[in-house]
């Protein structure tokens, strides 16, 4: 249960929370709405030591130096790391942002977490980092297992504080009497995805983000050696996962040349979800307006984090004025049903038997 003090953090809507999304507008904050980085969208990205460091986009002086976090008295005494930062600790930080319809939610937390008074740099702890320089600066951080991101569909309101945050973008949560319900509705929530609540878990889907990266990992690992060996051999395959193309992969072998977008799951369904950049990408192709050299493939790597996974390699099909995307070796198919992205389904395979 919750026992810790509580500080709302408040970002830009995302769905993960662990890199660009093609689909995020950044419009609420000044800072990276003109095209400046956005340090929060990696905010649940599981760093190599296993913690995951939160941003928030915080007030400037007039003189375009940050100001420091200014905790009340409630929050107990400060203390300090063996280099002079002041941190409070340990709180649970609460991050929220507003959705589409213009609702605040909560999109997950932190427990147990550090949270400084005034912006640190991941060079000052020796973290690793998966990502470019400019993203330098956080402000809590937590082990990866204290942490939970909410999948949208399972984001919840809270109506309760909202007033009450306003344009702030961090809001301490005190002993009064109008947080008593927002505190109430936050414990029952941590408790119910903590498995503290013996209920039907299926209408809510947290998302488990170290797992959701060690199966993508492992998708990517096991696409790279299907695309350089048996029909494949002599291919040269490099990632193209950072450069925000559509697609994961490039197999290279004199002119000819593969665009793969691959996918993870951990359980057998042969399913998928597509940001709406890879969407764009895959209906280019469909349509014959793929704008890349190259021929697109759809590749779904099931049950990856087990003992014998299964690849699946999709190839595009037109039969008969239909679209869908075969895979002969598994006798596979599929097609994209549209959404606000896109979501791979499996077809009738009498489609594919041609």
């Amino acid at each position: 249960m919750l026992e810790e003090k509580v500080i709302i953090f408040k970002t830009e809507w995302m769905a993960y929370f662990d890199g660009p999304e093609d689909d995020v507008e950044f419009k609420r904050f000044k800072y990276p709405s003109k095209g400046n980085p956005a340090h929060e969208i990696y905010n649940f990205k599981v760093e190599r030591d296993g913690w995951c460091y939160g941003y928030f986009p915080f007030a400037f002086h007039s003189d375009d130096t940050p100001k420091k976090l200014n905790f009340p008295d409630i929050y107990g005494k400060s203390a300090q790391d063996d280099k002079g930062n002041t941190f409070y600790s340990p709180l649970t930080v609460v991050w929220v942002a507003t959705n589409s319809n213009d609702v605040l939610e909560v999109v997950g937390w932190y427990k147990n977490a550090t949270v400084f008074v005034e912006r640190q740099k991941y060079s000052n702890f020796n973290v690793s980092r998966h990502f470019p320089d400019e993203y330098e600066v956080f402000m809590a951080r937590a082990k990866a297992s204290d942490c939970r991101l909410l999948g949208p569909s399972a984001r919840f309101a809270v109506s309760e504080i909202s007033n009450n945050l306003g344009n702030t973008k961090h809001y301490y949560i005190e002993d009064k009497a109008e947080h008593s319900a927002f505190l109430e509705k936050l414990k029952q929530k941590i408790a119910y995805f903590e498995g503290e609540e013996e209920k039907d878990r299926r209408r809510w889907t947290p998302v488990d983000v170290e797992k959701r990266q060690k199966v993508e990992r492992a998708a990517i690992d096991m696409a790279k050696l299907h695309y350089q060996s048996g029909d494949y051999d002599g291919f040269e395959v490099v990632s193209r996962e950072k450069d925000n193309v559509g697609y994961d992969l490039e197999a290279i072998k004199g002119n000819k040349k593969l665009c793969i977008e691959v996918k993870g799951r951990s359980g057998p369904e042969v399913t998928a979800d597509f940001s709406i950049n890879e969407y764009k990408k895959i209906k280019a192709f469909q349509d014959g307006n793929f704008t890349s050299t190259g021929i697109y493939k759809i590749c779904i790597v099931t049950q990856a984090l087990e003992d014998k996974p299964q690849l699946y390699d999709f190839s595009c099909v037109n039969q008969n004025g239909t679209t869908f995307w075969f895979d002969k070796k598994n006798n596979q198919s599929i097609c994209l049903e549209e959404r606000n992205a896109a979501r791979a389904i499996p077809l009738n395979n009498e489609k594919g038997q041609a």
